[in-house]
């Protein structure tokens, strides 16, 4: 594995959205999420940063910049998990 995708793959851990409704630092969830779009390979950086400005919106409870967010969204999660499940366990 890269160094960038294993930094990629471990980072995923701090970053994870499964948890971050029972998380007392969802603004360290958002930093980690945020650092790893910025540094998220080709194939997933437009739905990694899709995904960040979905949480930096819900973090600073802007429903408007939500809901621009929202289009694309399910579709940016599944292409990561696809990603993620395929790179990451190699």
């Amino acid at each position: 594995m890269v160094p960038s995708l294993t930094a990629l793959c471990t980072g995923l851990n701090s970053a994870d959205l499964a948890s971050l409704s029972q998380s007392k630092d969802a603004a360290g969830v958002l930093a980690a999420w945020t650092k790893l779009a910025a540094d998220a390979p080709d194939a997933i950086k437009a739905d990694m940063q899709l995904v960040a400005t979905y949480l930096q919106a819900a973090v600073s409870h802007d429903y408007t910049a939500m809901s621009g967010a929202m289009t694309g969204f399910q579709a940016a999660i599944a292409h990561i998990t696809t990603y993620i499940a395929t790179n990451c366990h190699a």
